[in-house]
């Protein structure tokens, strides 16, 4: 398995165990909450996106390289409740996620650290749903053809 597929599985894993609030439904595919019922809220939609990747060192043995990498990762959060408690419910959960990713900034062991470093709200879903985009930073190291 890929460094980044590791990554971001550990990231579902980790939010799957979350609790206050606890995330009913955490997925690596696209999330349509019109297709969610009340239940499957607060929901957790994770993916892997750009990557920023240099060389860190060069030949180190046979000719390989050792690279260093930032990850991005999307963590897009769905939100369900009144209008008058949208604010507070997703400044809840974004502690949450910040919190438990925290937890590990290694990711089980196969980065060096994590970080959140950008909190986007979207206030046009739906009046009762709300989305906040996380972008969670992930720096990892390895070698060529090891990635």
């Amino acid at each position: 398995m890929s460094i980044r597929n590791s990554i971001a599985d550990n990231i579902v894993t980790v939010l799957q165990n979350a609790t206050d609030p606890q995330f009913v439904f955490v997925s690596r595919a696209p999330i349509d909450p019109g297709q969610l019922s009340n239940a499957q809220y607060p929901c957790v939609y994770v993916e892997t996106l750009d990557e920023t990747r240099e060389d860190d060192t060069m030949g180190v043995a046979s000719s390989t390289t050792q690279r260093q990498s930032i990850l991005n990762v999307g963590v897009n959060c769905y939100v369900r409740t009144s209008i008058e408690m949208m604010d507070v419910t997703r400044n809840n959960v974004i502690e949450r996620v910040e919190e438990v990713l925290d937890a590990d900034r290694t990711r089980g062991g196969v980065a060096w650290d994590t970080q959140l470093t950008t909190v986007s709200v979207e206030n046009d879903v739906e009046s009762t749903i709300g989305l906040v985009k996380l972008n969670i930073q992930v720096l990892y190291k390895y070698t060529t053809g090891e990635a």
